[in-house]
């Protein structure tokens, strides 16, 4: 354990789940790290809305059980994990067709082996692809060569079709956005995630996640509603509060935003919709995801209230998420979907109730890593930079870089 020093400050940017996993592992370490968060809660772009008896997470996100930090970090069984079936119902032209995984569900194989989407060569590719993959490890993965996801698919020869029907749709609505530019080496690591595990969303939804973390913390003080206007060497502003001394301080928001030297290079994100609407029955019995394949703006479907919530309404809850971009207002936006989803799709009848118009979802990261030695996330001497911007988008990503963050200033603090 490094030599502590109860004078030792360091103060923590962001009460996302980078900066409270930097905060774990320092409390863990001795130290007593002080967050400032801006907003009234922790979990960064990690949000559950109850409003109104609903129960509505903020843009429509899973958590996939391989990841690896997931595992060593969470209790699984105290978050009360809602498994959702594995594969996917595709629609298109009017019809819909069931994807499964004949490989966790071996009588969904002739259901998949025939289905139009795709090919039987198709197919087989993909199981080929399946196997390469269970054997790389993340890091290995991360360490091949990089081209887009789009490239990566045809260069493994799959069909336009399988492409098109699945693939496309399927992996815009976790990279958020439509061509597939996304590195290949996240589609691959993605692809071994879903391959490995399930996709799971909390009981009481996905801000349980960050929750959880932070109630774990009891040496870190957290002060909400607290925005840091600027990050110096050895000092940080608080709207408000003026100048503070900061022996160190990481950044886990947006640092272009706060840091200087870094103003010149802001972030870029990929944007999304999200809304939810009430009905009184469900197209989709189980709870699986549904992908409209084509040039639609609704992306996918997915019944929130086909896993168990604590919501106190009897009505479904549906959540559809838009990646194409548009110039439409919310009404707009509400009317154009609600056609979709009937002509497309057979779902009518609905209540609109929440559009999420998310501007900043995921960011868009050029030479994605699994990984980073403690010393890149030195910014400056007392700076110290982390977030899942750093690696890849994913929440395995975010878990690591701030294991990575609280590692170098425990490091550093060793050294002095």
């Amino acid at each position: 354990m490094a030599m502590i020093d109860s004078k030792t400050s360091i103060n923590i940017v962001g009460a996302g789940i980078s900066g409270l996993i930097a905060a774990m592992i320092l409390e863990q370490n001795g130290f007593s790290p002080v967050i400032w968060e801006s907003t009234d809660r922790v979990g960064g772009r990690i949000k559950t809305i109850k409003e109104n008896g609903f129960q509505m997470d903020l843009g429509f996100q899973v958590m996939l059980e391989a990841y690896p930090k997931i595992i060593e970090h969470l209790d699984l069984d105290e978050l009360e994990l809602q498994h959702l079936l594995a594969g996917a119902i595709i629609y298109h032209k009017g019809k819909s067709y069931s994807l499964g995984d004949p490989i966790r569900n071996p009588l969904k194989f002739w259901n998949v082996l025939f289905s139009p989407i795709g090919t039987l060569s198709d197919k087989w590719k993909i199981f080929k692809w399946f196997l390469r993959l269970r054997k790389l490890s993340p890091e290995q993965i991360f360490s091949n060569r990089e081209s887009t996801s789009l490239k990566h698919l045809k260069d493994l020869g799959f069909s336009d079709k399988i492409i098109q029907l699945f693939f496309k749709p399927f992996f815009s609505g976790i990279f958020l956005e439509t061509e597939l530019e996304t590195s290949s080496r996240m589609l691959e690591f993605v692809f071994k995630m879903f391959i490995e595990g399930n996709a799971v969303i909390p009981k009481k939804g996905m801000e349980e996640i960050p929750l959880q973390i932070a109630n774990r913390l009891f040496r870190t003080k957290i002060n909400f509603n607290s925005k840091v206007t600027k990050v110096e060497e050895g000092k940080l502003h608080i709207e408000g509060k003026g100048a503070l001394d900061s022996d160190f301080t990481i950044v886990s928001a947006d640092p272009s935003a706060i840091v200087p030297n870094l103003s010149h290079n802001p972030m870029e994100w990929n944007r999304c919709d999200n809304l939810y609407f009430a009905a009184n029955s469900r197209s989709l019995k189980p709870p699986i995801i549904g992908l409209l394949a084509g040039d639609y703006l609704v992306n996918n479907i997915f019944y929130a209230s086909s896993v168990e919530q604590e919501s106190e309404i009897e009505k479904e809850l549906l959540s559809v998420s838009v990646i194409k971009e548009h110039n439409l207002t919310t009404e707009e936006l509400v009317e154009s979907v609600k056609l979709e989803l009937a002509e497309q799709m057979g779902i009518k009848d609905l209540e609109f109730i929440k559009h999420f118009k998310i501007d900043r979802a995921l960011p868009k990261i050029v030479n994605m890593q699994y990984s980073v030695d403690t010393s890149e996330t030195q910014l400056s001497p007392s700076i110290y930079l982390t977030g899942d911007y750093l690696l890849n988008p994913s929440q395995n990503a975010a878990f690591v870089a701030g294991e990575k963050v609280a590692k170098a200033i425990i490091e550093k603090i060793g050294k002095a």
